[in-house]
């Protein structure tokens, strides 16, 4: 019996301590339960807030680029700010919206002024805690003008002058004015100046100025009271200068603008909202700051103008042709001028004409001798038959260059190219050094490369960086068909930003403003971008770097890491390719699903990877294999970069960068080249670049000179 009453208080246990364990498992259930689906929720939160910020970003891109392409004249372009104040985009298939509200801290003229009342309106609303001085001083056609008072209505400013005013167009624009001192000061770089009157029409940063009526454009990074404080030069940033600014001097703002972009998506609980403003000078072309600015940034490069400095026996000759009712640039001799070349390199290669001619060079100097920007090219192979091209090679290398020391065999160049090769030398050679080719079983395999040219050692000296395979089997990228040979005007494209950089331990900063202004040691710079290093941690690219800079232990409270240090100077670059046709479009940056660029067509890839959508899907993005060439004939320094949607696309390399160039001695920087026996069997065109740098601080083609985001 005591057996049995063993075996049952045993039993019992063993069942009381299963409903014990129940009891725990569901309460710890129960507590889980909100913790895993808050922990969810925060990570949709989080996600929704970033595409909140993309949509808020696309706000911006879209308000430049209505300003950049609203037409041929200043007031034109002011008109598109106008409409575009107070109005809510929607984007299709629900990708979410933008609302854009529009600041600009300058006036245009209504209507001819009558006796001494002048009107004019704000091309777009007026912000909230904005001052008008009482009185004041405007400029307008080059000549200042006194007023005692205003009326305003929303936007409608009337001013009223002490006497009368002259006749004045319809549709003027009119600059504030501040006076400075009534003692005589000196301006240098990173210094102050203080204004006795008109102060508050002054934004509170990142705005633009003249003394009176000379010619320097200065740009002040923040006003405190009655001081414009950290001044450089507009043109650059990196210069001494001294500028005696006489007493009373009129001190002119020139056109300045606030904008305000607001990102939503969703609804409910998953509604999300994100402003980001922008603030800073405005300017498309040099009439648009009122009283001078700068170059437009993007730029179609002349064709004829490339021919004309080609022809040198030891780099070969182009000329342009007419295909197709449009011109083309040919590679007509290669080098030792041969036909189609007989050597184990043959290649031929054109760069723009080199110093401060060259429009890059006004970039690379605004912003403190970094440069960046877009460079994209057509090519095309074959014979011309009057319609088509027909015998197409099947061996090739073609493209652009870029970061190019003067045209000569002793250039020195990256370039990125399509190309088809085989290894070999003698008769089974195709004029594409070996050294090219990733490896030996890569023999007629079409691929992208990204490649340099190291002088003239043996010809050219040519070695690859990196490749991205092309699909031969049915030619699913399109710009090779399914054998290997080139797709009529196939495009490629380039983007290169050349920064300073350090690396946070971070994933993402969002307390780190892009055009905000940091400090390291006893020097600045100024966050041109972010982006992501391979682990997903944030590097932050700087431009116009001054004093001793160094790394600092944290930025805005994120720790920096210091393995990665403070790296002076790298370029970034990405790569881009297309075709003529339309593939659809999609939210997916590497895949063939996209838009098409038919010839005489110029498209740009949106700025901001991760926001890649339906709407801006031009191009694709060359995901790199990831193999490098890391040997002394390639670069050691490479490193493959990008996270997310730019996953192993951003490639980092220091082997060609800038220098601390003369106007006069600023080198090509830009061109085309064709590599191997098949290269006059060659065409290029469209060949365009796009600025960035002095022109648009955030890294966006669009019509806004450098903002601080907000």
């Amino acid at each position: 019996m005591c057996r049995y009453s063993k075996k049952i208080n045993e039993r019992g246990m063993v069942l009381l301590g299963l409903l014990m364990a129940m009891v725990i498992l569901a309460t710890l259930g129960a507590a889980l339960l909100p913790i895993t689906a808050s922990s969810q929720f925060t990570l949709v939160s989080a996600n929704s807030s970033m595409k909140a910020y993309y949509l808020a970003e696309a706000g911006y891109r879209y308000a430049g680029s209505r300003f950049l392409h609203g037409g041929s004249t200043e007031d034109a372009r002011d008109g598109q700010l106008e409409a575009l104040h107070n109005q809510t985009f929607t984007l299709a298939d629900n990708y979410g919206t933008f609302y854009l509200e529009i600041y600009p801290f300058y006036y245009k003229t209504t209507a001819n002024p009558t006796g001494n009342s002048l009107p004019t309106k704000i091309p777009g609303g007026f912000l909230a805690g904005r001052i008008i001085p009482t009185p004041g001083r405007l400029k307008i056609l080059g000549k200042v003008y006194s007023y005692e008072n205003f009326v305003r209505n929303g936007s409608n400013v009337t001013f009223i002058g002490s006497t009368n005013w002259p006749s004045i167009p319809v549709g003027t624009t009119v600059l504030p004015v501040g006076v400075s001192l009534g003692s005589q000061q000196q301006i240098t770089r990173g210094g102050d100046l203080v204004l006795s009157s008109g102060a508050d029409a002054f934004p509170q940063y990142w705005g633009t100025f003249k003394v009176g009526n000379t010619s320097g454009v200065y740009l002040y990074r923040k006003r405190n009271g009655n001081k414009l404080e950290r001044i450089t030069l507009f043109s650059d940033p990196l210069a001494d200068f001294t500028k005696t600014v006489p007493a009373n001097s009129d001190i002119v703002l020139l056109k300045y603008l606030e904008l305000h972009s607001t990102g939503t998506l969703g609804g409910g609980l998953m509604y999300t909202r994100r402003e980001v403003i922008y603030r800073g000078p405005i300017a498309a072309t040099s009439s648009d700051q009122g009283e001078g600015g700068a170059s437009q940034p993007e730029n179609s490069v002349d064709l004829s103008m490339l021919a004309a400095a080609s022809g040198h026996t030891n780099t070969g000759e182009f000329e342009t042709v007419n295909l197709g009712g449009d011109q083309a640039l040919h590679v007509k001799k290669t080098t030792s001028g041969s036909g189609s070349g007989n050597q184990p390199s043959v290649e031929a290669y054109v760069m723009l004409p080199p110093g401060s001619t060259n429009p890059i060079y006004q970039s690379w100097e605004g912003a403190g001798s970094y440069l960046s920007y877009d460079l994209q090219v057509k090519v095309a192979t074959g014979v011309w038959n009057g319609n088509y091209f027909q015998d197409k090679p099947s061996t090739y290398c073609a493209g652009v260059t870029f970061r190019a020391s003067p045209l000569s065999n002793q250039s020195t160049f990256y370039g990125l190219s399509l190309m088809r090769t085989i290894s070999g030398h003698g008769h089974e050679s195709d004029g594409i050094q070996d050294t090219m080719l990733p490896r030996d079983d890569y023999e007629n395999r079409a691929m992208i490369v990204l490649w340099t040219r190291n002088g003239n050692q043996a010809n050219g000296d040519d070695h690859w960086l990196a490749y991205k395979l092309l699909d031969e089997t049915v030619g699913s990228d399109y710009i090779v068909d399914n054998e290997g040979k080139v797709k009529d005007w196939s495009t490629l494209m380039v983007r290169v930003v050349e920064a300073a950089s350090l690396k946070l331990n971070v994933n993402d900063a969002p307390n780190v403003s892009v055009g905000e202004i940091i400090t390291g040691g006893s020097g600045t710079a100024r966050v041109y971008k972010k982006i992501n290093d391979n682990d997903g941690k944030v590097v932050l690219l700087l431009t116009n770097v001054e004093g001793t800079f160094s790394l600092p232990p944290t930025v805005k409270g994120y720790t920096t890491n210091p393995s990665w240090g403070f790296r002076p100077r790298d370029n970034y670059i990405w790569a881009f390719f297309t075709d003529t046709a339309d593939h659809s479009a999609d939210a997916t940056a590497i895949n063939n699903i996209r838009l098409g660029e038919p010839r005489a067509t110029i498209n740009w890839p949106i700025t901001e990877i991760q926001g890649w959508n339906g709407q801006n899907d031009k191009f694709t993005l060359v995901q790199w294999a990831g193999e490098l060439n890391i040997s002394p004939d390639g670069d050691n320094t490479l490193r493959l970069m990008g996270t997310g949607k730019e996953q192993n696309a951003i490639i980092r390399t220091n082997k060609w960068t800038t220098e601390n160039y003369q106007a006069a001695s600023f080198p090509p920087e830009i061109g085309v080249v064709s590599l191997g026996e098949n290269s006059v069997k060659t065409y290029f065109d469209d060949l365009a670049f796009y600025l960035r740098g002095a022109f648009d601080g955030a890294g966006n083609p669009i019509g806004f000179l450098p903002p601080l985001q907000q």
